[in-house]
């Protein structure tokens, strides 16, 4: 959908972005991935691309939904997080959200690649084999509920997010991240982040879902719904800050201006810029070690992908 000539513009949008949500390599993790949504989110909608209109928002959560699962080789219930970012993209086409896809990241701070970190196997175990798993430490409506993720396509929709302290790509990329496929032995594919979302964004990457998903089903729709929904209807203290002083509001409004609107599932976007500056500036003013409210969900990118027929007639 999108003409090829947007790749170099596209990818240097994201390349300047990252490598300045990155300039401080040595803060915390979840810092340098509010960074990251603040700023990508920021330079895309200021990116003029040739024929095609590309909207971004972001979410983001420091506390992540924990799952647990059987792992080897004790075969004692281990648990850990889902993961750190979850990247959407939808394309519009007739007015309507279609041909959704995603990509969940792990996110690590580390230098060496190859790599198979050790620090935490239970994390690694769940990101080579996805056994079937239980949510725990989740709002009332997924704790207990079980999910199996199947389907050879998985590597391309689960991966790691290495933050690094020097850039490991090519001359072009200096954002000093990279993404990577678990395999059961180490990480393995690396591609710079701006590379990875650029290909993403033009339609040729991550995993395919529908939502809603299909009554019934446990597998990879179940669970983007999962964490998409739970994550829009948690109540946070920054959100209620940045309209008229709330004490909590749905952090959904962060990527619609309205509480209760999907952005990336419904057919139609409404984003109050004041309320999206204001929550921008809480990001950038957050604590390394100071933790939001609430207990599900996770940091979420998104992008809307329109033709300029389209997004002119709106």
């Amino acid at each position: 959908m999108i003409n090829p000539s947007c790749y170099t513009t596209l990818f240097d949008t994201l390349n300047s972005a990252i490598g300045t949500a990155l300039t401080n390599r040595f803060l915390y993790e979840p810092q340098l991935v509010a960074n990251l949504l603040v700023q990508i989110t920021q330079q895309v909608n200021r990116t003029k691309l040739h024929g095609v209109s590309v909207e971004s928002r972001g979410i983001f959560v420091h506390q992540q939904p924990l799952v647990r699962f059987t792992c080897p080789p004790s075969l004692a219930q281990s648990t850990c997080e889902i993961g750190d970012l979850l990247v959407l993209r939808a394309e519009r086409r007739g007015g309507v959200l279609r041909s959704r896809s995603a990509i969940l990241f792990q996110a690590k701070k580390e230098n060496r690649f190859p790599v198979r970190p050790d620090d935490n196997f239970s994390q690694y175990y769940l990101y080579t084999t996805w056994p079937p798993f239980e949510y725990v430490h989740s709002p009332s409506s997924l704790d207990g509920q079980f999910r199996h993720i199947t389907g050879r396509d998985i590597g391309v929709g689960a991966k790691y997010l290495l933050l690094r302290d020097q850039p490991t790509c090519a001359a072009q990329c200096q954002s000093c991240a990279i993404t990577a496929r678990p395999l059961v032995s180490v990480l393995s594919r690396p591609e710079c982040l701006a590379s990875e979302l650029t290909t993403f964004i033009l339609g040729h990457g991550g995993k395919p879902f529908t939502y809603p998903a299909l009554q019934g089903s446990h597998g990879w729709s179940r669970v983007m719904q999962d964490l998409i929904d739970n994550t829009g209807k948690q109540l946070s203290v920054y959100m209620g800050r940045a309209i008229n002083g709330r004490s909590k509001a749905p952090r959904m409004c962060f990527l619609t201006g309205e509480p209760e609107t999907g952005w990336l599932w419904d057919t139609s976007i409404h984003v109050n810029q004041a309320w999206y500056d204001a929550d921008q500036e809480a990001l950038e003013t957050l604590g390394d070690e100071q933790r939001d409210d609430g207990s599900a969900g996770l940091s979420i990118l998104g992008f809307v992908v329109t033709d300029d027929e389209e997004s002119g007639a709106r």
